[in-house]
């Protein structure tokens, strides 16, 4: 099991690790939008209004749906982003370690350079410390996202 660093609110005020991977709770009886860790702890539950009127949420009971389908599969995938983005700066950082120790050319060098920029910035966007904007977002600011 992956773990994010990231600490989690729990029932009762306790704050844990959030343990990897998460799942979509579908359970019979499960509430709309809940995601569970691989404890089976209930992490986060996407909140409602997932449907515009009553008619939409009968209708999901009826078919055995989730109206908060979409929101969980968004937040899933965000966590397995972060998750594979974690592993990334960790081999980025694995593998300079290994140029630093064991290699001697330039371009080992260069590579080692660049192999702890990506692990550094990675880690820096991890922790909202990433304050430089790409040209696109940039102009998504600017003209406002849908």
């Amino acid at each position: 099991m992956n773990k994010i660093e990231a600490i989690t609110p729990r029932p009762g005020g306790r704050l844990l690790p959030l343990v990897l991977p998460l799942r979509h709770d579908r359970e019979e009886f499960a509430d709309w939008g809940w995601i569970r860790d691989a404890t089976g702890e209930i992490v986060y539950q996407a909140k409602l209004p997932c449907c515009s009127n009553s008619e939409e949420a009968n209708e999901h009971r009826r078919n055995k749906t989730d109206p908060c389908q979409p929101r969980v599969d968004a937040l899933l995938h965000a966590f397995e982003c972060e998750a594979k983005l974690r592993d990334l700066m960790a081999l980025c950082y694995s593998e300079a370690n290994r140029l630093a120790n064991h290699g001697s050319g330039g371009l080992e060098k260069l590579v080692m350079s660049q192999l702890y920029d990506a692990a550094n910035a990675t880690k820096s966007f991890l922790s909202g410390q990433n304050t430089q904007l790409s040209d696109a977002q940039r102009s998504e600011q600017r003209h406002g996202s849908s």
